[in-house]
């Protein structure tokens, strides 16, 4: 009995890539059925078929439903059930076969169908019992779909009846409804209630597993031979899994994949396992490959294994109800791919129970002829109400992947009684079971040819390929269909003309000036070679049309739109033709625009040259049309006329200075769009106005003063200030231009020496500032004077003190040194601190005479007397020092002092007669750094 504990919930799915994308295609509400359970198989017609646990009226009932959504239903009448899970396969009589538990094992004998049916169903509706289950030895409840074996018997299992202990059975059945029965389970020995589908593997046996039973109650694995010979392969343990519940998947040759919905990590998911994904091979080595860790990242995969063109197995997992309570999102389910080593990617997860997607999918996913995956729920629910009673789906994959079963003509369009060859082949045929390929085709038209019965083939690996020769004998248009394992199809389309001969185009891209094009006319119909030809109107200049192949090619050199008729031809005797009246748009090429601007910097009124170089694309016309040339936003002049590829305009533009930002702006014309270059920089700078400098007088002597003046010239007039500078320093403050003209009169310079004299304007609104040529400015030194009064000094006799007052003028500081040079004997000058200044100031000078004197000093002799006079020794050094500054008597005394101290003389006498008397011209100088100037004053020393 399946487990409803394990909900796989695939419903409002949260996109692990963004290119992956669920559709809903239906949902179910009771009147077209409810509760879906089984994977949908699609049949050799494109459809897509899956039962239903009940509709309306409580029976069962089997769905079609296209790719495109339309569905229709047929109610399998008295047919209820306890437990669902009944997926069909197609046979190779075109015929559905599927089985049907009734009402379980429990008192099954009371109703005919109460122990289940194998039954067949026609394209049609018609639907035939080929079995009724006793219940007993026969066994009871099928649930798991049957399988084509490669000896046209159908195969499957029962889950109740066989043996005492109801453990279930195997059994096949022809499709006229032979029974016979292979196997019947005694559990703990071989395993108990097998739930799911046998496979036929490469080696020719079947293989299986059983939920239930076996020595540790965890479920087994067996295989068993058409004829009944049952071989125990493998006994689950818990940690390499338990209770598998999945079919098995030959996805290699001799390796078998399979799934447990428990097991594994014994540690996770409450102590039983979160499930496994595990390989055998056919001695029965068991491997896992994957350990599901827990039901936050989806857990308990119950949904059989489907292998798909990429060579990986895809299906979906789910949760507990007590996983769906704590909300983890993989609890509602999630589609999953693993690869043959094991490498498992989860592709979407769910997030809630009402989605229309839906909840619940025990039957795992098919892949269609369309590449995508179709997948169907059991139901929907919101807080706990059913929203809807189960979905249909398809689930796209990140990347496309091709079909399954691949079909192609070697050419799809033939004539009536031309054979044509099909090739075909199956990338998931590793298995006996996927290698049962019938072909069909669709509607059984009578004019297409004959493609029936199983197709063989060559096995490469999992690749089973071959090809077949059909011959259609009408006109028409025929599909062909190749359905393998019972639940997946390949289609391929054949035309048999002849069809009308067709131009399929009806439109045409643009193109671009300059620009290669080319464009593919097509057909459909017509038998051969086509020739093409324009029949009216005119293709775009440079373009034409190659008449074997009907392709529009060239390098158009004229924009517009072109307007033409196509006509086509096929190749029979009696030529098919066909017309089409079309259009061509080309649309203006892009041009190129550069802007020149000379010269680049420039002052205001001055003339400029304005240019602009305007390029087009090799083959095309030369550019045309005009280009206006605009300066900050406005525009300079009127539009000027493109010539040979230039324009250009010259004139004075700018009259106010500043940086002008130019820019050119092409018109474009019929081949060319409109373009605006870059901006180029242009600098107006203010003119500078004339400025000469005069200095009158040119040549003074220090303390003089002369006129500086400024002369401007320019018109208007320039106005502001100008600065007037002297060795690059400032004299006194601006002075404002009267007429163009400043002038700085009686400008003072005390400091001989030679000036440069400058002139800076400022600049007004009309002119930038400019600073004139240096003119020189000569200032020369006054000799410096000096006078004494009275000229004479008069002393009355010696030691006597006279003095003078004397004038100082025209230094050019007060720092003025005195001195005095031609003094008679004895007598000295000084002079008095200066008042006033070197310019203009006094000072005294004094003259000092020496009276006449006498001095005696007496020397020791050997008696020791001479330490008395020891203490006069300092005073007649002294005595010794005024005297040598006397000169000649300075020479006596010192002589003397030194022969008293040295011990020669016992006594020396000097006599000083002081200043003598006379008329002394004595030479008085003051000086000042360079500049010095001197008097004769008379000193008169009387008697």
């Amino acid at each position: 009995m399946r487990f409803k504990l394990f909900f796989l919930v695939l419903s409002a799915f949260t996109s692990i890539s963004s290119a992956q994308s669920v559709t809903t295609v239906h949902v179910f509400n009771v009147t077209d059925g409810r509760e879906l359970n089984g994977s949908l198989i699609q049949a050799f017609d494109g459809n897509f078929y899956g039962t239903t646990l009940e509709g309306i009226t409580g029976d069962n009932t089997l769905f079609r439903i296209s790719s495109a959504g339309e569905s229709a239903f047929y109610v399998l009448t008295g047919m209820k059930e306890v437990v669902p899970g009944f997926a069909l396969i197609q046979g190779g009589d075109g015929n559905f076969y599927g089985v049907n538990n009734g009402y379980g094992y429990i008192g099954c004998f009371a109703d005919a169908q109460g122990c289940g049916i194998v039954y067949r169903l026609s394209p049609d509706g018609v639907l035939t019992v080929l079995y009724n289950f006793q219940g007993d030895t026969d066994g009871a409840a099928p649930l798991a779909p049957l399988i084509l074996g490669n000896d046209g018997q159908l195969y499957g299992t029962t889950t109740y009846g066989g043996d005492a202990n109801l453990d279930g059975t195997i059994f096949k059945i022809s499709p006229d409804g032979t029974y016979t029965l292979l196997h019947r389970f005694n559990d703990p020995v071989d395993g108990s209630r097998p739930a799911t589908a046998l496979v036929q593997a490469s080696d020719g046996n079947f293989y299986g597993v059983t939920p239930q039973g076996g020595a540790n109650r965890k479920g087994t694995i067996f295989r068993i031979t058409s004829s009944g010979d049952f071989t125990l392969l493998h006994t689950f343990s818990g940690s390499d899994g338990s209770k598998p519940q999945s079919r098995l998947v030959e996805a290699l040759p001799g390796i078998l994949y399979g799934s447990t919905i428990l097991g594994g990590d014994m540690s996770r998911c409450s102590s039983a396992g979160c499930g496994t994904i595990f390989k055998m091979d056919f001695p029965g080595n068991v491997a896992t490959i994957f350990r599901f860790e827990d039901e936050e990242h989806g857990s308990f995969p119950q949904s059989d294994l489907f292998q798909a063109s990429d060579g990986n197995l895809y299906s979906t997992a789910g949760g507990s109800s007590a996983c769906i309570a704590a909300k983890y999102p993989a609890c509602f389910g999630s589609i999953f791919s693993v690869t043959p080593a094991g490498n498992l990617s989860t592709l979407y997860t769910s997030n809630n129970l009402k989605d229309s997607v839906g909840a619940t999918n025990y039957g795992g996913l098919l892949q269609s002829s369309s590449g995508d995956f179709w997948g169907a729920t059991w139901y929907t629910t919101d807080s706990g109400q059913i929203t809807s009673y189960g979905t249909i789906y398809k689930f796209q994959p990140a990347s496309t992947l091709p079909p399954p079963i691949q079909l192609s003509f070697v050419k799809d369009l033939v004539k009536p009684n031309t054979p044509a060859t099909l090739n075909w082949k199956v990338v998931n045929a590793a298995s006996l079971t996927m290698q049962q390929c019938y072909a069909f085709i669709q509607n059984v038209p009578a004019g297409a040819g004959t493609w029936t019965g199983l197709q063989t083939g060559t096995v490469t690996g999992s690749t089973m390929s071959g090809s077949a020769t059909i011959t259609p004998t009408e006109i028409g248009t025929y599909t062909y269909a190749l359905t393998c394992g019972g639940i997946e199809s390949g289609f391929a389309t054949l035309t048999v003309g002849p069809p009308p001969l067709v131009i399929k185009t009806t439109s045409l891209p643009n193109g671009i000036v300059g620009s290669p094009y080319s464009a593919a006319l097509t057909t459909t119909g017509g038998y051969g070679a086509t020739t093409w030809s324009i029949s009216s109107g005119n293709l775009p200049p440079g373009m034409t049309l190659t008449a074997n192949t009907g392709i529009l090619l060239g390098i158009p050199t004229e924009a517009g739109t072109f307007n033409f008729a196509v006509k086509v031809e096929d190749s029979e005797d009696t030529p098919a033709t066909a017309t089409a009246s079309l259009a061509i748009t080309i649309q203006p090429a892009a041009s190129k625009i550069i802007a020149q601007v000379s010269p680049s910097t420039i002052t205001t009124g001055q003339n400029v040259t304005l240019s602009a170089n305007v390029t087009g694309v090799p083959g095309a016309p030369i550019p045309g049309g005009t280009v206006q040339f605009i300066a900050n936003g406005k525009n300079i002049g009127s539009a000027v006329s493109v010539a040979t590829g230039t324009a250009s305009l010259s004139g004075a533009f700018f009259t106010a200075p500043g940086t002008y930002s130019i820019i050119a702006q092409y018109s474009g014309d019929a081949s060319y769009n409109s373009a605006s270059s870059a901006s180029v920089q242009l600098t107006v700078a203010a003119p500078v106005p004339g400025i000469s400098v005069t200095v009158n007088p040119s040549t003074i002597t220090a303390g003089g003063s002369t006129t500086l003046t400024a002369q401007l010239a320019g018109t208007p007039a320039p106005t502001g200030t100008i600065q007037f500078l002297a060795n690059g320093a400032n004299i006194g403050s601006p002075v404002t231009l009267v007429a163009a003209v400043a002038t700085l009169a009686d400008q003072v310079f005390s400091t001989a020496g030679t000036y440069a004299i400058t002139a800076v304007y400022g600049g007004d609104g009309n002119y930038a500032g400019t600073t004139s040529s240096a003119v020189t400015l000569t200032v020369s030194s006054i000799a410096a004077l000096l006078t004494a009064s009275p000229q004479t000094i008069t002393v009355a006799s010696p030691g006597a003190s006279g003095s003078t007052t004397l004038h100082l003028s025209n230094f050019s500081s007060d720092a003025v040194k005195f001195s005095c040079s031609g003094l008679p004997i004895a007598s000295s000058c000084s002079f008095g601190h200066l008042q006033g200044t070197g310019m203009d100031g006094t000072a005294t000078m004094v003259m000092t005479t020496s009276a006449a004197y006498s001095a005696h000093l007496d020397f020791w002799g050997s008696s020791g007397s001479g330490v008395v006079y020891a203490g006069v020794l300092p005073g007649i050094l002294s005595l010794a020092g005024f005297f040598l500054n006397r000169r000649r008597y300075g020479k006596g005394l010192l002589l003397c002092v030194i022969l008293a101290v040295a011990g020669f003389a016992t006594g020396c006498g000097v006599k000083v007669n002081g200043t003598p008397p006379g008329s002394y011209p004595i030479t008085v100088t003051a000086s000042n750094g360079a500049q010095t100037a001197s008097t004769i004053v008379s000193l008169n020393v009387e008697q």
